[in-house]
């Protein structure tokens, strides 16, 4: 802060700006580049941490949906805030012009010369990952590492047992014989926000003209998908 009178609680700092992608283009880019370490053989012992989730609110028009902004190639001033156990602003989603961002506010007055910092919140499986994230702040309330553990048990071995891949496979399967949505499938996404957003552009069908209805509708979504969707719903419930 280099304000001479700081700043107040609650103010607005910046914004976190990068590249946006939906979460299963998100997904295909960080698979691609682990093939590409693997094969070159340049794989990092703490990758960068560059992107931020941006969830889309339930009550929005298109309902749930998440989105990834990426700051290592294109970024403003948010990205360049460093981790603190302790922050002094956070990350907030806010509508900006009928359009979804990334608010940098502060937590707390601040004086002039106080750094400006976050919670980077990051989450990772890998134990080596998280021994050498090692966070600096100093704060008392430190952590010791800018990123939070999460076992393999937290994800894929409880979808293992509680769920394994027989028991997927006959939902798919039987999501595929209906002809009809239930109405309990389609309370379960409404009551989730489930609509256009979460199943992005599987929702949008591009041959209907601009008199022939509406081109954005979760009737466009095959209904096999999204019952599967719905008993992945009714499982996490």
């Amino acid at each position: 802060v280099i304000g001479e009178h700081g700043l107040k609680a609650n103010s607005l700092v910046t914004y976190y700006r990068g590249e946006v992608y939906p979460s299963w283009r998100w997904c295909e880019k960080l698979d691609a580049i682990e093939r590409t370490q693997e094969i070159l053989n340049l794989r990092p012992n703490l990758p960068d941490f560059y992107n931020m989730a941006m969830e889309r609110p339930m009550k929005d028009p298109r309902g749930y949906g998440m989105l990834f902004v990426d700051a290592s190639r294109k970024s403003g001033l948010g990205s360049s805030f460093s981790h603190s156990c302790d922050p002094t602003c956070e990350v907030r989603v806010v509508a900006l012009n009928g359009r979804l961002s990334l608010a940098m506010t502060t937590l707390r007055d601040l004086e002039r010369g106080e750094e400006l910092t976050f919670d980077y919140n990051a989450v990772t499986e890998s134990l080596n990952e998280y021994r050498f994230a090692v966070c600096l702040c100093g704060h008392q309330k430190c952590r010791g590492s800018f990123l939070h553990f999460a076992t393999a048990d937290c994800y894929q071995q409880v979808l293992s047992r509680n769920s394994p891949i027989a028991v997927r496979f006959a939902n798919l399967a039987r999501g595929c014989m209906k002809k009809v949505m239930s109405k309990e499938d389609s309370e379960l996404l409404l009551k989730h926000g489930f609509n256009t957003a979460a199943f992005g552009a599987v929702s949008f069908n591009h041959h209907i003209g601009p008199n022939g209805g509406t081109p954005d509708s979760i009737e466009n979504v095959p209904i096999w998908l999204r019952t599967y969707v719905a008993d992945t719903l009714r499982y996490i419930q």
